[in-house]
């Protein structure tokens, strides 16, 4: 499983991070956890056949640094046997989740 997240002041998406590798870890699972900034196209390809991708909201829209690594993703790939799953963390009530 790869878990990429965004960092954030209060280290919150971090934390679910963690926890979503440490489940996959207990249930028997490789795990790679990476930054947005850090994390590579080529492990989601590659290597995962679970990714996880975690974000603070800002305005409403997940962080520009997950949307940045979106964006170099080659939609051409057969990704059809990967397992998706995504995760966001708000600073308030009304944070947009």
């Amino acid at each position: 499983m790869l878990v990429v997240y965004t960092g954030d002041s209060a280290d919150s998406t971090l934390s679910v991070a963690q926890a979503f590798a440490a489940g996959a870890s207990r249930a028997g699972a490789s795990t790679k956890l990476a930054l947005a900034s850090e994390a590579a196209y080529d492990d989601v390809r590659d290597w995962a056949d679970v990714v996880a991708l975690g974000s603070g909201v800002i305005n409403g829209n997940a962080d520009p640094t997950l949307l940045e690594f979106l964006r170099y993703w080659s939609f051409s790939d057969d990704l059809s046997a990967k397992i998706g799953a995504s995760f966001a963390t708000g600073g308030g009530a009304a944070a947009g989740l």
